[in-house]
Formats: structure tokens, C-alpha cells, sequence
């Protein structure tokens, strides 16, 4: 009994480190999703895992799609209103570089390797 207890405790706990480090490389922030319980940072979502996790994991699971939309700049429907990830520098969803910008409604050809912006038709 005493295995399984120290094997629920290492996947409670490493499920959490992970779901905060996802979080955290994906960009979640607080107020991206419009509101509600789960529209919460990279450290809110590891303690939920951390103290709820049979509630926690699972909500992060679900709500995961939406952070990867956002994160690559596409629109997700939340609330019934479609948000967006803010113009910026956002990881370049061709994979051809570091860093693409997103001027909010469309990818540019403005790219950004190790600091050094150049361009890159698409």
C-alpha cells in the first residue's frame, strides 16, 4: 500500500510541475480566456493540480487547446466571442524560426532569430 501511495504522490506532483512549466511555454496569462475559473496563470494552474488534482488535471487537459490556439495566433471562440492572441512576437508557427510577428489579425513576414529580427516571406 505504501508503493502505490508514493507513486500517486510523484504523479500528483510531477503532473503539476509539468502542467505549470506547459503553461508558463505556451504563455498562459490570466484573462486571455475571458473569465471563469479556469482563465488562470501558469502558477494558479500549478496549484490547482498541485491541491485538486483529480479536478485540476483534467481542467487543464481540456482547457490546453485553447492556450495552443492562442499561442500560435489563431482565433478561439470563448464566452461566444471570438478572442485572439494580442499582436506581438509569438513563437513562428512555421517552425522556420525562433519568432514570428502576429500583427493581430495575420502572420507577417517579420521574424526574429536569437534577438536579431530580419524578414521571411511566407
Amino acid at each position: 500500500m505504501n508503493d502505490l501511495s508514493g507513486l500517486l504522490w510523484v504523479l500528483v506532483i510531477g503532473s503539476a510541475i509539468w502542467v505549470g512549466f506547459d503553461a508558463q511555454q505556451l504563455g498562459v496569462k490570466a484573462g486571455v480566456l475571458g473569465g471563469g475559473m479556469a482563465d488562470i496563470g501558469p502558477a494558479g494552474w500549478f496549484f490547482v493540480v498541485l491541491l485538486l488534482w483529480i479536478i485540476g488535471f483534467p481542467a487543464y487537459l481540456a482547457t490546453r487547446p485553447k492556450y495552443v490556439a492562442l499561442a500560435h495566433g489563431a482565433s478561439v471562440a470563448v464566452g461566444g466571442a471570438a478572442q485572439s492572441a494580442g499582436a506581438g512576437w509569438h513563437p513562428d508557427p512555421m517552425k522556420r524560426h525562433e519568432h514570428r510577428y502576429w500583427d493581430g489579425a495575420h502572420w507577417t513576414e517579420h521574424v526574429s532569430d536569437a534577438g536579431v529580427p530580419s524578414t521571411d516571406p511566407l
